[in-house]
């Protein structure tokens, strides 16, 4: 067993220097596939069931209503006339906020909201003004949209609370959302209570309510807005209006996950079992105490049954409607490849103890995943990468042990067009001063053609074995150039945070820069492969020799001048063109019968940045090189 004392230390300090990079969020131009068959299954467990609680004075789980349509003692409003919103595909009108499922809530490709079984939502993401399709330029009003509760009689109750879960989309930008309560029928209203955004997950509330026990008629109602922020929601479930209990606890949201020097926590779903034994599975979550009293030695506890291991954090005294993250103490190492599931509940000294919540997570001999797609090519959506500009997609991954990565294992999205080319770069990352990430070009395969591989998992192989070592955070990324023709879509498959999942816009569309890098919410099904056998497609035939072509630029950033020296197997004739990052040739010239070359050229007259050299041949077949000038 490993103390994870240390642990703590470096997860509260990583995760410090890493939230700088949570606002260099993806700028709202990714087109996002929805996928209506499939569903997330790391669906949060819902904490309440109306129809097992007794003596709260309003009690609402939505699980007994039908799709859209409020509680008939639920009244909602909204500033948008044309609110329209598609359920499995098709419109339907709402007026604010409507009833639906995690499905539901993901129609629009943008809010990656886990599943909680039915729950009342409003969703700039997902809403169609007068039915049309959504995007910038047709902005829903969501300023100020309203979730009201039946008038309640709070008078001879000892104690009142509200408490509800709560999804918080701010992944691209949206506003405030508030608790307000009125006694005198809605003629005027005061906000007790900020609804804050803790991160994107869902988040347990609870407010006291104790000013207004001599009340005969109090209206409660919660306020969203989209602070005019396109791609953005606010779900509620679970509702409750009542006294509390002397004592409990909840468990919300438990995880595993291995210790970062980058990420300071994060979590793989599949992990090959070398980098497995040198990390070690961390089980943690969120203790919250919603009852009167405080909690003493409030505490999470973790048991695998096969193999035997227990584990526990430290005992945590817990005022009331105090919430906390725990982590137990020793770590999980696998010594065998298989699946594993670890139940988890909350305990403390004063005779409390919750329901077992499972998590689940897969040891494997080569492959490495963030995805929730496990053994399936399940996803529940796709994003194109070069359907408006040309980008590259894809995950970070920590690495735990010294090894050989052999190649990738993606899934594309059957949107792909059938002669779709893509090629896998291998990047690593950082975060630099300013708090941007810092995504270094180490090496690509060729381009493969991946349109006849969208029906399940392929693997693309690197023309050489790749050594990754102990401390390294790379990432791996799918790279497809925009011709205005042929599409590659990635299928997804999960929720990524804290830089996870990363995007490049090579581009630069909208509002974006071009070679900007952005996190991304939603997880690409692209995973490392460690397999030495892999077998990965072939290279095309109609692209195969140029791209033996090798070319090399010394020294690479430069000011200007550099040597470019070319190698080919055989004699061709090709055309060397420069274009910077707006597409605009800077430089071209014809070369003759090439088949090793270098070149001295002088490009100190060119602003400073980015600049592609486009090597192509007779037929339009292209290789490039990117250069820095500094």
């Amino acid at each position: 067993m490993k103390n994870f004392y240390l642990t703590l230390c470096l997860v509260g300090l990583c995760t410090n220097l890493f939230s700088q990079i949570t606002n260099t969020q993806r700028a709202k131009k990714e087109n996002i596939i929805v996928n209506h068959e499939n569903s997330f299954n790391n669906s949060a467990r819902k904490l309440v069931d109306c129809s097992q609680t007794s003596g709260l004075l309003y009690c609402e789980d939505f699980e007994s209503t039908t799709t859209t349509a409020l509680p008939d003692n639920l009244a909602t409003s909204s500033e948008e006339d044309n609110y329209v919103v598609p359920i499995l595909g098709v419109n339907e009108s709402v007026t604010g906020f409507y009833i639906g499922d995690g499905s539901a809530a993901r129609e629009g490709g943008f809010w990656q909201i886990t599943d909680h079984g039915k729950f009342a939502m409003t969703n700039d993401d997902a809403c169609r003004p007068a039915g049309s399709i959504p995007n910038e330029n047709n902005n829903c009003d969501l300023s100020f949209e309203v979730l009201q509760l039946p008038t309640l009689d709070f008078s001879g109750q000892p104690n009142v609370y509200i408490q509800f879960e709560y999804f918080h989309d701010k992944l691209y930008g949206g506003g405030d959302a508030m608790l307000e309560v009125s006694t005198n029928g809605g003629t005027s209203w005061i906000m007790v209570g900020d609804i804050l955004y803790e991160g994107n997950g869902w988040q347990l509330y609870i407010l006291n309510l104790e000013d207004y026990l001599d009340s005969t008629a109090v209206d409660i109602r919660i306020i969203w807005s989209d602070d005019n922020n396109w791609g953005t929601g606010f779900a509620i479930d679970d509702i409750q209006v009542g006294a509390l209990p002397d004592y409990n606890v909840s468990l919300i949201e438990p995880q595993f996950g291995f210790p970062s020097s980058f990420f300071g926590v994060s979590g793989y779903n599949i992990t090959p079992l070398n980098q497995a034994m040198n990390a070690g599975y961390n089980f943690y979550g969120y203790l919250k105490n919603t009852g009167v009293n405080t909690l003493d030695s409030a505490r999470i506890n973790a048991q695998i049954t096969s193999p035997t291991f227990a584990t526990q954090s430290y005992g945590l005294n817990l005022e009331s409607i105090v919430q906390d993250t725990l982590f137990c103490n020793d770590v999980f190492i696998a010594t065998s490849t298989g699946q594993y599931s670890a139940n988890l509940n909350a305990s403390t000294d004063n005779s409390l103890i919750t329901e077992d919540q499972t998590v689940s997570f897969e040891v494997s001999e080569f492959i490495y995943a963030r995805d929730l797609a496990q053994n399936s090519d399940d996803f529940t959506g796709g994003a194109f990468i070069n359907d408006q500009g040309t980008e590259q997609r894809g995950n970070t991954f920590d690495i735990y042990a010294d090894a050989d990565l052999y190649g990738v294992r993606v899934r594309f999205h059957p949107r792909t067009t059938p002669n779709a080319l893509a090629k896998i770069y291998l990047n690593e990352v950082g975060v630099t001063n300013d708090g941007q990430l810092d995504v270094v070009y180490l090496t690509e395969t060729n381009f493969k053609e991946v349109g006849s591989y969208t029906n399940d998992w392929v693997d693309i192989a690197f023309t050489n074995p790749i050594p990754v070592n102990q401390g390294d955070v790379i990432a791996v990324t799918v790279f497809a150039e925009f011709d205005g023709l042929d599409t590659v879509a990635l299928c997804l498959n999960g929720n990524s945070t804290n830089g996870e999942s990363i995007v490049e816009d090579i581009t630069g569309l909208g509002a974006n820069a071009p070679n900007s890098w952005f996190t991304s919410p939603s997880t690409p099904m692209i995973r490392l492969n460690f397999d030495p056998n892999i077998q990965g497609i072939s290279d095309p035939v109609n692209i195969n020799e140029i791209e033996k072509l090798k070319i090399g630029v010394h020294p690479n950033p430069n000011n200007g001048e550099f040597q470019l020296s070319l190698n080919s197997e055989n004699s061709k004739d090709l055309n060397l063109s420069i274009h910077n990052v707006l597409g605009q040739e800077v430089y071209n010239e014809s070369l003759q019968s090439v088949v090793t070359l270098t070149k001295s050229l002088n490009l100190s007259h060119l602003e400073k940045g980015i600049y592609n050299i486009i090597l192509s041949d007779k037929i339009g077949r292209t290789q490039t090189q990117k250069i820095i000038i500094q």
